[in-house]
């Protein structure tokens, strides 16, 4: 990602009201891509998904947030670990494999929403 690239963050719930993912997004319209925060491997991962939700089915909700917000959110641990939940091992095996990622310094980068 270059430095001229806005990112947007939001926290990302289902349709229960529960916190399920922080969300990085960067492009506007059908060139955007949503990143989802893995604390197992400290960086924002691309999840193709979550893209699919935000830019068609709107099935989750998204609450904008500020960097810093979106930084406390981190520091905090409200998105738990992968590893930590059974049934999510082969989630966390898929976010390991992929290439495309931003990682944690987009929160205090030049390009993101303040």
């Amino acid at each position: 990602m270059t430095t001229a690239a806005v990112v947007r963050f939001y926290l990302v719930r289902d349709g229960d009201g529960r916190v399920c993912w922080l969300a990085a997004v960067t492009g506007e319209g059908w060139s955007q891509r949503v990143y989802g925060w893995v604390p197992d491997l400290d960086a924002f991962v691309a999840n193709d998904p979550l893209t699919l939700d935000c830019q068609i089915d709107r099935e989750l909700s998204y609450e904008p947030l500020t960097a810093e917000q979106a930084a406390d959110v981190v520091e905090a641990g409200l998105i738990g670990r992968l590893a930590d939940d059974e049934g999510l091992h082969d989630l966390l095996r898929v976010m390991s494999a992929e290439p495309r990622r931003l990682d944690r310094g987009v929160l205090s980068g030049p390009g993101c929403v303040r």
